[in-house]
């Protein structure tokens, strides 16, 4: 990203979407900052990604990142308020705060809605102290490291009771991935 502060204005309130889709990795700096005004709000911000996602230490992200072919990894005391999901690649985090935006309504995730963090295929990883709010997800790969954090949510893994579940949400990530 090119700027520190990075800022979406809606023009008429609640009105707003903002698609940024990025034909390649997308890289954040050190403490950049996702500033939305004028009633623009994190459930309308989608950052399409063809590859990896690298969101630096101390950034402040807002709105659902896809990230297709890549991982996805968050530097260590970011807040993120969306959602994070990979098509096929891990996701690492943390420690930080990831919390699901409030008050969405247009747009229906269907199954994927409740999930703050999901990968199709790939391990979903915590590192150290975070602090999440929403379900975290798997459909191929492990879930590790939240022994030592707060997740007001559920964890998903494969091969349990919760597969069908998981196997919706990867059915609605890929409507919204095209």
């Amino acid at each position: 990203m090119c700027c520190r502060n990075f800022n979406f204005k809606c023009a008429r309130k609640s009105q707003c979407r903002f698609i940024l889709k990025i034909g390649r990795a997308l890289t954040t700096g050190s403490a950049t900052n996702i500033v939305l005004t004028n009633g623009a709000s994190a459930c309308n911000v989608f950052w399409v990604v063809e590859r990896a996602v690298s969101i630096s230490a101390s950034t402040v992200l807002k709105g659902t990142i896809i990230a297709n072919k890549g991982v996805v990894f968050m530097g260590a005391n970011g807040t993120f308020e969306g959602r994070l999901f990979a098509t096929t690649g891990a996701i690492s985090f943390g420690p930080g705060t990831a919390y699901m935006p409030l008050s969405c309504s247009y747009l229906d995730f269907g199954t994927s809605a409740t999930f703050v963090r999901f990968t199709s295929n790939g391990a979903v990883s915590n590192n150290a102290n975070s602090y999440l709010t929403g379900d975290i997800g798997t459909k191929l790969g492990d879930i590790s490291g939240f022994e030592y954090s707060s997740a007001n949510g559920s964890l998903f893994k494969p091969a349990s009771t919760t597969v069908a579940i998981t196997s919706k949400a990867l059915a609605t990530l890929s409507i919204y991935q095209n």
